[in-house]
């Protein structure tokens, strides 16, 4: 059974469900509209600096700490990427 959710673009009534290929979106239109929106970089990840060093550990991290080395991802309280500014 298909559910409708609101399209993130436009907002209007979406089918998540099988029957949709462009779900969440309501349309292929829709979907672009967001794609191109994180190509532009209007919708960023934030993420913190990586430490200052040749590889980027600053001999602080082993090779265990990748996630320590990469950052962390940031996100508004909705679960929606934050925009950029």
């Amino acid at each position: 059974m298909s559910r409708s959710v609101p399209c993130p673009t436009c907002r209007n009534p979406a089918v998540y469900g099988p029957s949709n290929p462009w779900r969440p979106f309501c349309s292929q239109r829709c979907h672009s509209i967001d794609l191109g929106a994180w190509a532009s970089e209007r919708f960023r990840v934030c993420a913190e600096n990586p430490p200052d060093g040749p590889d980027g550990l600053n001999g602080q991290n082993g090779p265990g700490d990748r996630d320590a080395a990469v950052g962390t991802l940031g996100r508004t309280s909705g679960g929606t990427p934050a925009p950029a500014h």
